[in-house]
C-alpha cells in the first residue's frame, strides 16, 4: 500500500486540472446525449500506425484522446479517467517539440504500470487528491452509466461514440472535438512531433476563415460600451469567473457603473490618472 500511495503521489500529486469549455447555462438540467465518430481511415492503415508506434488500438486512441482534451481546454497536462477491465486515473503532460511515438510510449507504459499496482477505487483516489468530474475513456463495452463526458470505443476499433451532458456542452463543442479527434489519429500515420499535427482538417479550416471577411470595416468602441452591449443582448450569460464566484453581464456592468459613479464623485474624469 506504501509503494502505491508513493506511485500515486508521483503521478497526480499537485496537478492541476483544466477542463472542457462549459456553457453559461451549466447546473439548469442534465441531458445525456451521444455522438458517433467514423475514422478517416481503413483498418489496415489503423494497424499500421499501431505496428508503427508499438502499441494497441486502444493506447493509440487514447494517446490522440488525450491530445485533444489538452488542446481544447488550452492546457499542457490533462488528466482523464480509463476505463476497462477497472477504472484508473490517467495524468499526462505535453510539450509541443515532444515527438508522438514518446507521447504513445509514456502513456502506454503508465497505463500498464497502473492496472498493475493500483488497487485502491477510482473514487477514493479522486477523494484523496481532489479529483473533479474528469472526462473518461471507456474501452469496454459493458453499461458504465450516464457520463458527463466520456469517449467509448466501438468493439471493432473502427469508430468511436461521444457521451456527454448536453446541459453542461454545446452541440457544437463536440462536434467539433469529434471532428479533431478522427482527424488527428489519420494523422498518426505520418507526423513525427505534435507541433506537426494540423488540428483541422482543410474543410474545417476553411469554415472558420470564412467565418469573418476581414475586409469588413469595424466601428471602434471603447471598452464600456462593449460591456454595455454584452449586458443588453446577454445579460444572464456568465462573464466573469473568480476566487469561486460569477457575474454575469448584467452584474458586471452594474458594478462597473457604480465604480463609474465612485471616480467621479472624487474628481476623476477622462484622461486622468487614478
Amino acid at each position: 500500500m506504501h509503494s502505491e500511495r508513493q506511485y500515486l503521489d508521483s503521478l497526480f500529486r499537485g496537478f492541476s486540472v483544466d477542463s472542457l469549455p462549459i456553457k453559461d447555462t451549466f447546473g439548469k438540467c442534465f441531458a445525456a446525449k451521444d455522438l458517433k465518430v467514423s475514422f478517416e481511415i481503413s483498418k489496415e492503415q489503423f494497424n499500421q500506425a499501431c505496428r508503427r508506434f508499438d502499441c494497441s488500438e486502444e493506447i493509440l486512441l487514447m494517446s490522440a484522446y488525450s491530445l485533444l482534451l489538452a488542446r481544447f481546454a488550452g492546457a499542457d497536462e490533462v488528466l482523464f479517467a480509463v476505463t476497462s477491465t477497472k477504472k484508473i486515473p490517467v495524468a499526462v503532460t505535453f510539450s509541443p517539440d515532444q515527438n508522438i511515438s514518446d507521447l504513445i510510449k509514456n502513456l502506454r507504459d503508465q497505463v500498464n504500470r497502473s492496472r498493475e499496482e493500483i488497487k485502491t477505487p477510482y473514487e477514493k483516489i479522486a477523494e484523496i487528491y481532489n479529483f473533479p468530474n474528469v472526462p473518461e475513456f471507456i474501452s469496454t463495452q459493458q453499461k458504465t452509466g450516464d457520463k458527463t463526458f466520456a469517449l467509448r470505443v466501438d468493439e471493432n476499433f473502427c469508430g468511436v461514440s461521444i457521451s456527454f451532458d448536453g446541459g453542461k456542452y454545446s452541440e457544437a463543442l463536440i462536434e467539433s472535438f469529434a471532428a479533431a479527434y478522427k482527424h488527428v489519429v489519420a494523422q498518426f500515420l505520418s507526423k513525427e512531433k505534435i507541433s506537426d499535427i494540423d488540428w483541422l482538417s482543410a474543410d474545417d479550416l476553411a469554415k472558420v476563415q470564412n467565418i469573418h471577411d476581414t475586409d469588413w470595416e469595424i466601428a471602434e468602441r471603447p471598452a464600456y460600451r462593449l460591456l454595455q452591449d454584452s449586458a443588453e443582448k446577454y445579460p444572464e450569460r456568465i462573464a466573469a469567473i473568480a476566487n469561486g464566484k460569477s457575474l454575469t453581464y448584467r452584474e458586471l456592468n452594474a458594478a462597473a457603473n457604480r465604480l463609474g459613479h465612485v471616480l467621479q464623485s472624487h474628481g476623476v474624469g477622462v484622461e486622468k490618472i487614478v
